[in-house]
């Protein structure tokens, strides 16, 4: 198979909508195709944040027929969106001509509207590791607890409602926020 030919953009403002294609089960090749749009007309999609990983391109997409490498972790998180249902997503590792220095230039100074724009930003921090899959029901019962000691926000250390200090909720809790997702965005915070 060919591998994939980005069409240029044509104006200042347009960017590229990944239009994923359904599959019969999550092993199926992902598969979909790129239209050009223009953000002053206000195209639906949602926006994929995540983290490269790995830079190795060892996995691909079919778009339009044509393969086109993309690294594991967006792989992840686009299989992940398509057994959603999510069909329109804006994904900088697909949707920007990597290749194109000058393309990706521009559209790297596009990224606030991309973001601000989109009808739902998700974010994919990798898969379930480390208990994160224990942080749903941590979280729904830390917050009556923080709920219980909202007049008291000066002694919350001390609010007997919370869960104890052993409680294996806050290692992985710790352990998600120490996800190089975050470590990327508030790097990149404090730098601006």
């Amino acid at each position: 198979m060919a591998p994939y030919q980005y069409e240029a953009l044509q104006g200042p403002s347009d960017i590229r909508i990944l239009y994923i294609a359904p599959a019969q089960d999550d092993t199926d090749t992902l598969s979909g195709t790129l239209v050009p749009v223009s953000l002053d007309d206000a195209p639906v999609y949602i926006a994929l944040s995540y983290t490269w990983g790995s830079s190795e391109l060892c996995r691909e997409i079919k778009i339009d027929g044509e393969s086109l490498a993309i690294t594991s972790n967006l792989d992840l998180a686009l299989r992940r969106m398509r057994a959603a249902g999510i069909t329109d997503a804006w994904a900088d590792g697909i949707c920007i001509n990597q290749r194109d220095i000058p393309e990706r230039n521009q559209q790297v100074g596009l990224m606030g509207r991309i973001y601000s724009e989109c009808d739902m930003a998700l974010i994919y921090l990798c898969e379930e590791a480390d208990g994160s899959d224990e942080i749903p029901d941590f979280i729904s019962r830390l917050v009556p607890a923080v709920e219980s000691d909202e007049a008291q926000v000066s002694h919350f250390h001390e609010n007997p409602v919370l869960p104890d200090v052993d409680d294996p909720g806050w290692q992985a809790l710790r352990l998600l926020l120490e996800r190089p997702w975050f470590l990327r965005v508030w790097s990149e915070c404090m730098q601006a």
